[in-house]
């Protein structure tokens, strides 16, 4: 085991940096009946000759302590290169970085905390490409890759999708109950949804282009063999995190966005049944459809809870206070 005292006498250069820390990879780990896990690598690079000196693979991010210990494995037995100290470190992770700055202080290593890695990140970009979670071919569609989606319109909808699933609107209306909705801002008008949850399966909000669309998926389902329905749809369902984009899982994560359960991530998506892959990203004008359907449905529901039980139409004018102003909605129920 490599210790402080033993990583003094090594060799060090006058001015060597290394890059050091942790990274979830864009990949699921899954042990038996157990939750999947994304591994997490720690990753130390020598930017003077461009190599990995040393990683580790884990399931969990390891405390500050074993950090430590790997960081002086890889100066006593670096993957390249003789053993030797580094004159700098950089981390990204600033709480782990002052962890490390004394004891790394006594051996002549000095800490510094930067806002991007210029190398780690080029690395992990690669690891991505090459381990991504694939559907048809293709990524998880991204939210946060959606021209017009800023990371402060990404948190805003987390949060209204949060407040959605806790009203559990499922509760009191059939999924199978077409919800037509009018707004001057939607790309088509009206658009129709869907209140999926109340049989106990995929919990979240459908929404489908046209009556005929909705009514044609209800008749006849998905077919036999196939794997998505044959008209156009897009749903936000609350599912575990491997449904969504690493990228948004890392922001989640880094800013503390709003999630309402551990198994109730909102996966935004739409279906193209002609298109390859058919699982697509949503378009700007779709995302702020499902933002002011999340913000108006809940209450309505509840205001007309009675009618829909007893299979009443019900309308009605709602205000939705969106991220881009107030739309009004004209809603109704047949």
């Amino acid at each position: 085991m490599s210790t402080l005292k033993a990583c003094q006498k090594l060799p060090q250069a006058e001015r060597e940096v290394w890059e050091g820390g942790y990274v979830k990879l864009a990949s699921w780990l899954q042990e038996g009946k157990r939750k999947p896990v994304r591994p997490v690598m720690g990753l130390w690079f020598d930017l003077q000759s461009g190599v990995i000196v040393g990683h580790e693979l884990g399931q969990e991010q390891p405390k500050p302590a074993d950090f430590l210990k790997q960081l002086l494995a890889a100066m006593a037995k670096p993957q390249m290169g003789p053993p030797r100290r580094p004159t700098h470190l950089c981390m990204k992770d600033p709480a782990l970085a002052e962890h490390l700055r004394a004891p790394l202080a006594s051996i002549g290593v000095t800490v510094e905390v930067i806002d991007r890695f210029i190398a780690i990140d080029k690395v992990v970009e690669m690891l991505t490409q090459s381990m991504q979670t694939e559907s048809d071919g293709k990524p998880f569609p991204s939210l946060l890759k959606v021209p017009g989606v800023t990371h402060e319109y990404a948190e805003h909808f987390f949060h209204v999708a949060a407040q959605f699933y806790r009203e559990a609107p499922w509760k009191q209306i059939n999924d199978r109950t077409p919800i037509a909705i009018q707004c001057p801002h939607f790309f088509r008008d009206p658009l129709f949804f869907a209140v999926l949850g109340n049989a106990g399966m995929e919990f979240g909000l459908g929404l489908f282009i046209t009556r005929e669309e909705m009514d044609l998926l209800y008749v006849i389902g998905v077919p036999e063999g196939q794997s998505v329905p044959p008209v156009r749809t897009a749903s936000v369902l609350f599912s575990e995190p491997v449904y969504l984009a690493f990228e948004d899982l890392d922001a989640i994560e880094q800013n503390g966005w709003e999630i309402p359960h551990p198994n109730a991530y909102p996966h935004l998506f739409k279906i193209s049944p002609k298109r390859k892959p058919p699982l697509r990203a949503p378009s700007f004008v779709l995302v702020q459809a499902f933002e002011a359907a999340l913000l108006a449905l809940p209450g309505f529901i509840a205001k007309n809870k009675s009618k829909i039980k007893n299979e009443k139409p019900c309308s009605g004018l709602v205000h939705a206070k969106t991220f881009h102003g107030d739309w009004p909605m004209q809603i109704r129920i047949d």
